[in-house]
């Protein structure tokens, strides 16, 4: 963008970013956005969500071209069956969200399902009793 090859947006708007860095936020985000529909689709409660992606270049005779991009979640969810279908949700979108379909076999996803099992609620302390644990 500002200063490399190529068209300017409209306006001449220069984000700091170069293009490369913007295809994998977007890919990221398109990650994130197809995983979240499918979840609620399918009533999944997903406690967190949070993720890295990296995208690998190549220089050629016509400018960059991509070799692979990789996108990593990092989710938690109620149980071992729900990380089985979160995983399953991320199967499908790495094979039909957009960046799969249209970058082909270069979008791998490669997610960390974390269970996060609720503990048992205790009832509050009255000041000046000890905690149940000593």
């Amino acid at each position: 963008m500002g200063g490399g090859a190529g068209p300017q947006p409209p306006g001449n708007l220069d984000v700091g970013w170069p293009a490369e860095t913007l295809l994998v936020g977007a890919a990221d985000t398109s990650v994130f956005a197809d995983f979240t529909k499918r979840a609620q689709a399918a009533c999944l409660e997903v406690l967190f969500y949070e993720s890295t992606a990296m995208g690998r270049w190549t220089d050629g005779p016509e400018g960059s071209a991509l070799l692979d991009l990789v996108v990593r979640p990092r989710l938690g969810v109620h149980s071992t069956s729900d990380a089985a279908r979160a995983r399953e949700l991320l199967r499908l979108v790495q094979r039909f969200c957009i960046f799969s379909r249209e970058i082909g076999s270069g979008l791998t996803i490669d997610p960390v399902v974390e269970v996060w099992q609720a503990r048992e609620r205790r009832k509050p302390l009255e000041l000046g009793q000890p905690s149940p644990e000593h």
